[in-house]
């Protein structure tokens, strides 16, 4: 009789932990998600858990093995600065077990418009660290690369036309750099433009994003790397290079 009360309450004790472990998995659910724009997703899932868990995000370009993560205690999420036209890998996950996955994709950025903005030209440039001396490139070499990056600086340029207007111009910028598998890195920033009708010259430095990538691949995937500039999440430039 012992051994069956004992054998019964083994029994119950494991059916108890895989009914908790069963009620773990479904932690998160319903997990959705939209873009906001060509450069933003937003997401958002319900929990069953009612002491309020930290939440874990995992975001990853659809086929490329790295990916970023990030800690939230709400329901809803915002990721920014994402590739436009690309589908990205999205998992939360709850501290106390369970998660979902879904997939989003960004749609392709219209064309940034306002006052009446014309591109007229782009380029690859570096200058020395700190230098507004600007020696254009046609390539990079992944070689010397590793080395130079800490001695130069590297630069987007873009040449545009921006007509006059009422105040001075504030454009939420982003800078993405696109890596031949697929994976993008970004970098934000606002920038500031005169009164007047003018043609600018913009050097924007991704030196940065290129410290990232070696930290992340401990080299430079050699192919074809694709930079695109946005204004408030419409393109304003692009242009690719060779990584040799």
């Amino acid at each position: 009789m012992k051994k069956y009360t004992a054998a019964l309450c083994l029994l119950l004790l494991l059916l108890s932990a895989a009914l908790r472990a069963a009620a773990g998995e479904q932690l998160v659910v319903y997990l959705s998600g939209e873009a906001l724009d060509a450069t933003s997703i937003g997401i958002n899932w319900l929990c069953t858990d009612k002491e309020d868990p930290a939440f874990t995000i995992d975001m990853q370009v659809q086929g490329v093995d790295r990916s970023v993560r990030m800690k939230t205690y709400d329901t809803y999420f915002s990721i920014n600065h994402l590739y436009p036209g690309t589908p990205y890998v999205i998992t939360v996950s709850s501290e106390t077990g369970g998660s979902q996955t879904i997939t989003v994709t960004t749609p392709a950025a219209e064309p940034f418009t306002d006052y009446s903005y014309a591109l007229k030209a782009t380029g690859l440039y570096k200058s020395y660290a700190g230098s507004r001396e600007y020696t254009e490139l046609s390539s990079l070499n992944s070689q010397t690369l590793p080395g130079e990056i800490y001695d130069y600086d590297f630069h987007f340029m873009f040449r545009f036309l921006m007509m006059a207007s009422r105040a001075q111009k504030s454009e939420t910028f982003e800078l993405m750099l696109r890596l031949p598998n697929g994976d993008a890195y970004a970098l934000s920033d606002i920038l500031w433009y005169g009164k007047r009708t003018q043609t600018h010259t913009q050097y924007y430095a991704f030196t940065e994003l290129l410290k990232e990538v070696l930290a992340d691949y401990g080299a430079f995937p050699t192919g074809e790397y694709t930079l695109t500039a946005c204004f408030v999440g419409k393109l304003a430039a692009q242009m690719t290079f060779m990584m040799e």
